[in-house]
């Protein structure tokens, strides 16, 4: 049997690697990199290894979304399913609840901007004319900047820290320079008390597929996010309720296949 490894293993690899998608286009998808974030274990299994060609890739969105697109499923960790089989995230669920095609936008930490972007590339790239989007806290925008010809965006939280030894991204940039940039977006997190940021984010998705003639359904699992989709009159969906089954994905704090099907059979009339 094969020895379990992690992403450290090679640190040569190391140097080209970044945990979400680069690209030679600004404001392209937003992925996470790598078989990581989809792996059901918090150390990789047999399957899971420098041996499989996905573990340092740089995906791309045919790696992850195979087309054609009827409903594009937009959030974060809880759209993207981390540490769950594909086949148990919602928008798998959903699939197979509705029989329509859905894609999996989903990215882990990410926040309304990150929704945005990820939704107007599925437009251009898929037409999607649905759109699901699972909206989570505030607190959250992206990190973007540029460096060796190539487009970085990341996710940050106001907790967030650079997971990686000082290789990662090495030919890129080095440690210092990536908990620079965390720590300047950590600290627009913090000033931004009343989210404002997040908040235009929101209603600009709104517009977007309003303009675009996307048909847009909305919800989130927090309630603060739940109550500004209200005020600002969003079609929406029931409320993600994490507390609906005490089970969790391996990682003992993210939603699982229960929550997922609880969700989906409060929203699939809404969808048909």
């Amino acid at each position: 049997m094969t020895e379990k490894v992690n992403y450290k293993s090679n640190k040569d690899q190391q140097k080209n690697w970044f945990p979400y998608t680069t690209s030679t286009e600004p404001n392209d998808f937003i992925l996470q990199n790598g078989v990581h974030g989809r792996c059901p274990h918090v150390i990789c299994d047999d399957s899971c290894n420098q041996h499989n060609p996905l573990y340092w890739k740089n995906l791309q969105i045919e790696d992850v979304v195979q087309g054609p697109v009827e409903i594009g499923c937009f959030g974060c960790s809880y759209t993207y399913g981390v540490f769950l089989k594909e086949s148990d995230t919602w928008p798998s669920l959903l699939q197979q609840s509705v029989s329509r095609q859905t894609g999996n936008f989903g990215l882990p930490g990410g926040g309304a901007d990150a929704c945005l972007i990820n939704l107007t590339n599925a437009y251009n790239h898929y037409k999607i004319k649905t759109a699901i989007i699972l909206f989570p806290l505030m607190d959250r925008r992206l990190l973007k900047f540029e460096s060796k010809d190539l487009f970085f965006q990341m996710p940050i939280q106001s907790y967030s820290e650079w997971p990686f030894d000082e290789l990662v991204s090495q030919n890129y940039f080095d440690k210092t320079f990536i908990t620079e940039k965390i720590k300047d977006i950590k600290k627009e997190i913090t000033l931004d008390i009343n989210n404002t940021y997040t908040k235009e984010k929101i209603l600009q998705t709104k517009h977007f597929c309003e303009k675009n003639g996307i048909t847009l359904f909305a919800s989130s699992w927090d309630r603060e996010t739940e109550s500004f989709l209200k005020k600002n009159n969003f079609n929406l969906l029931p409320f993600y309720d994490i507390s609906v089954s005490n089970d969790r994905a391996v990682d003992t704090q993210h939603p699982c296949r229960p929550q997922n099907l609880d969700w989906i059979s409060k929203i699939e009339t809404s969808i048909l």
